[in-house]
C-alpha cells in the first residue's frame, strides 16, 4: 500500500547466508492481497525472481496479480530513446532522483557497511518515488479494471 511499511523483512548479520524463504513467502502473500502491483519491468525480472526463489523453498508461485508494468507502458505510449525509468522520468519531469548501485556498493552492503547499505536503502526509496511519479502521469494508459488479472504460476 503506497506509503505503508511492512515490518516482515528480516534483518541479519552482515555476511551471513540468508535462508529467504520466509521473505519470499510473505513478499507473494502480501503481493496477493494488494488492490494492484506497479513495477518497472517487473514482468522480465521481479516477478521471475521472485516465483524462481519460492519454487526453489517447495513453496507455490505467485498465482494472480492486478499488476501494471510500466516498462510496458512507457515502451507502447512514449517514443523516446530509451525505455530506461530513469530516462522517461528525465524526459517527463526534467530530471529524475534515480541513483546507480554498482557492485562494490552491494557487496560492501552485504558485508555488513551501514554506509552502503544506507546508500541501497536511499536508492530503494527514490526508485519507489520516481516509480510512482510515473505512475500518476501515464495512469491514463493503464487499464485499471477490476476484471484485470494477470496469473503468473500455480492455480486460481
Amino acid at each position: 500500500y503506497k506509503g505503508e511499511t511492512v515490518d516482515w523483512v528480516a534483518k541479519t548479520e552482515p555476511g551471513s547466508l540468508m535462508d529467504d524463504k520466509d521473505i519470499a513467502v510473505q513478499m507473494r502473500d502480501y503481493l496477493e492481497d494488494l488492490d494492484y502491483v506497479c513495477t518497472y519491468y517487473g514482468t522480465g525480472f521481479d516477478i521471475p525472481y521472485l516465483n524462481t526463489r519460492l519454487l526453489i523453498h517447495n513453496e507455490r508461485p505467485l498465482a494472480k496479480l492486478r499488476h501494471v508494468d510500466l516498462y510496458y507502458v512507457a515502451r507502447t505510449h512514449l517514443k523516446l530513446h530509451s525505455n530506461r525509468l530513469d530516462v522517461v522520468a528525465e524526459s517527463l519531469f526534467g530530471e529524475s532522483e534515480k541513483t546507480r548501485v554498482v557492485g562494490p556498493i552491494w557487496t560492501r552492503a552485504m558485508q555488513g557497511s551501514e554506509e552502503d547499505m544506507a546508500y541501497i536503502v536511499e536508492h530503494c526509496e527514490k526508485d519507489v518515488k520516481v516509480l510512482e511519479d510515473v505512475f500518476e502521469t501515464l495512469r491514463g494508459f493503464v487499464n485499471l479494471s477490476v476484471k484485470r488479472w494477470r496469473k503468473f504460476g500455480g492455480s486460481y
